[in-house]
């Protein structure tokens, strides 16, 4: 039984924005790894505090024991009878990366990365039905993140359409990867619009900066390949839909997406952010 949690790997999201793919890749094709996507224990640990503020009206929390409670958590889901296992990669659900600064001051050593996508799509995205229940559990209980960007900017968030609640979610998200990024230069911004352009640079970029190796054998660039042709929502059912990239950019932007992402996503410099690459 191996335990891993002193260096675990992070991958962080936006949501929609192709870090399935990437947690596909890594567990599929690497017998060496073992990926743990998106549990709820990991959130609901990280967010302990926000919920008895938010739920009890108290800031009788302790961060200290909240920290020891995180790693606690990690720990334990990074427990293995693979005896090939030796890397350790968190793919957390995309509220998570609100919580991304704690993350990295338990981890400072972890190598971690953020895909993220372009404000339109990505809020059209999570407004689909059945996929915005996440924002609807901001807007019931936010971050402190959310909380104090909507109190800084003299917003009610009981008073904002769910569009608008999405939108300035969605906001604190990308504002809280970009800051962490740029305070000491760290992790990988991924834009979903590199994945869809070339495959590549999953296996010629991400991979070998997760993984400290380059991906040089040409049977696991078939692998990862082929594991990259299939839609990730559809993996482990019985017949995997193939991911035809060509439809990726239909998606209609509706009249409330166009306006909740000029009052709360304007101003943010997507396409200007390049994939860079920390110095972990």
């Amino acid at each position: 039984m191996h335990l891993y949690s002193h260096n675990t790997k992070q991958i962080f999201h936006q949501g929609h924005s192709g870090a399935g793919l990437i947690s596909n890749a890594l567990s599929g094709a690497f017998d060496s790894t073992l990926v743990v996507s998106e549990h709820t224990a990991v959130h609901s640990a990280l967010s302990a505090c926000d919920d008895i503020k938010n739920q009890y009206k108290s800031t009788n929390c302790s961060f200290s024991k909240q920290q020891k409670l995180v790693k606690d958590v990690i720990t334990l889901l990074g427990r293995t009878n693979d005896e090939n296992a030796d890397h350790m990669y968190l793919k957390f659900g995309s509220a998570t990366t609100a919580y991304l600064s704690t993350l990295r001051a338990l981890y400072p050593d972890a190598k971690w990365t953020f895909s993220y996508r372009k404000a339109e799509e990505v809020l059209s995205k999570s407004m689909e039905r059945k996929k915005n229940m996440t924002c609807l559990k901001a807007k019931r209980n936010p971050t402190t993140a959310l909380a104090t960007k909507s109190s800084d900017n003299n917003l009610e968030l009981e008073q904002l359409t769910s569009h608008e609640v999405c939108a300035l979610h969605l906001s604190t998200l990308f504002e809280e990867a970009m800051k962490e990024h740029e305070a000491d230069g760290t992790g990988m911004l991924i834009s979903y619009d590199d994945l869809l352009d070339s495959s590549s640079v999953i296996v010629d970029k991400v991979l070998p900066y997760l993984l400290g190796l380059n991906v040089d054998n040409q049977e696991t660039k078939d692998k990862v390949n082929e594991i990259l042709a299939i839609r990730s929502s559809s993996r482990g059912k019985a017949h995997d839909e193939i991911w035809d990239k060509s439809q990726e950019g239909e998606y209609e932007v509706s009249q409330e997406v166009s306006n909740a992402v000029k009052k709360f996503m304007s101003g943010m410099d997507w396409d200007s952010v390049e994939m860079t690459q920390g110095e972990e």
